[in-house]
């Protein structure tokens, strides 16, 4: 059994093991670590001054849903030193020993050290002493465009990697006119990946109550990167303080060629002035690739006029006036779902189309079969290639036409 399959079935097993004092296994390290040496497994029973939730680490973050007064209880300075004294502990006592983990192996000090990673990723708080993974339970990303406070970020664009032909930097593809060619993989929905998931109980579910899978996409059915979400939540304290601690972790996430350009497109969005320290840097782009500046061809060709006792949709506005809808959000400071009597700067109109469902840019070409990606792109400037909405407005060809 490997070692993330023992973690769960220890953290159950603590439970009934537990004694006096609180142990990070209360005495389960022996089927964790069933082939370890008689003083490594001495070790793991040296107390903690922590709550016994401590032991809760072990699984994953979306099987646990913490409240404040969980992590009031866990998140002590006493806790913390704790920890970090039990480390060096099992440093000394288990020397080099290791164990099966996703394919390579993890040391016991390894252990003690993941263990710390998401202790401190659990009490990351904000400058009110807000705990972030409250904060982030109030993340809903649709309520806020729903009621016109969502303000969707300017940089988005990311171009990928193609390994395709052995090229060891995986230079940008491109076509026979040297245009970049997208190459991200078009959204999945989170009802349908919901959907493809076994959501029979298992035994981990008769002991925790996890989160809402419905929750997980922060109240929007298509998972965002880092560089896509409203600036409300991408600029706050929490969303950014989580995404630091999980890219210079060794125990976060591995950071690629397209973590790269979401980091750059982050630090424009936000005015940031700070740099990350990936731990995990295995980006292979040469400079010469980073950032990615683009330019955008949109501009304000004409006024348009809305008069209305009423306001309309960015939407309406639009398709009246055959105009990509991405381009009238970003030449004017209005919403999506509330653009009141005024004037309007807007592009040369166009052929138009109306996105029926949730889809990308891609996908919709494939659609249409007369057209290329390159044309639809460049007619499309501001569009978020990724995730067209149902009611968008695009152009299926050239300006002024």
């Amino acid at each position: 059994m490997y070692i993330l399959d023992k973690l769960l079935y220890v953290g159950t097993l603590v439970s009934h093991l537990a004694d006096a004092s609180t142990t990070l296994f209360n005495g389960a390290q022996r089927f964790l670590f069933d082939d370890a040496p008689a003083d490594c497994l001495a070790a793991f029973s040296q107390p903690l001054v922590c709550d016994d939730e401590v032991q809760l680490l072990g699984y994953d973050f979306d099987s646990l849903e913490l409240t404040g007064t969980m992590l009031d209880a866990l998140c002590t300075e006493e806790c913390a030193r704790s920890l970090l004294s039990l480390k060096d502990t099992i440093s000394s006592a288990c020397g080099e020993y290791d164990t099966p983990f996703n394919g390579a192996y993890i040391s016991a000090v390894e252990v003690v050290d993941l263990f710390a990673y998401k202790y401190n990723m659990s009490c990351l708080v904000d400058a009110r002493g807000e705990f972030c993974l409250i904060v982030e339970q109030h993340w809903d990303v649709d309520s806020l465009d729903r009621n016109g406070h969502a303000t969707w970020p300017t940089h988005t664009e990311k171009i990928y990697p193609d390994f395709s032909e052995g090229d060891y930097n995986g230079s940008p593809a491109e076509d026979v006119d040297g245009t970049l060619i997208d190459l991200s993989d078009d959204p999945i929905m989170w009802p349908e990946w919901i959907s493809q998931l076994q959501l029979e109980e298992s035994g981990e579910d008769y002991f925790l109550e996890p989160i809402s899978p419905d929750w997980r996409g922060h109240g929007h059915d298509v998972p965002l990167e880092y560089d896509e979400y409203p600036l409300e939540i991408q600029c706050s304290e929490c969303f950014l303080a989580q995404y630091r601690y999980g890219i210079e972790s060794k125990w976060g996430e591995v950071y690629d060629e397209v973590s790269d350009q979401v980091w750059n497109n982050i630090r424009r969005n936000c005015d940031l002035h700070w740099q990350l320290e990936p731990a995990n840097n295995r980006s292979t782009w040469l400079s010469s690739f980073e950032p990615i500046h683009w330019t955008y061809r949109v501009s304000c060709d004409r006024m348009i006029e809305f008069q209305s006792e009423q306001a309309t949709t960015v939407y309406d506005l639009a398709a009246v006036n055959k105009v990509p809808s991405a381009a009238l959000l970003h030449l004017n400071v209005i919403g999506v779902n509330n653009v009141e009597s005024g004037s309007y700067c807007a592009p040369l109109p166009c052929e138009i189309a109306i996105i029926d469902s949730r889809t990308g840019a891609n996908n919709f070409v494939d659609t249409l079969g007369d057209i290329t990606y390159t044309q639809f792109w460049s007619w499309n400037d501001y569009m978020e290639p990724n995730n067209l909405l149902p009611g968008e407005v695009v152009c299926v060809g050239p300006p002024g036409a």
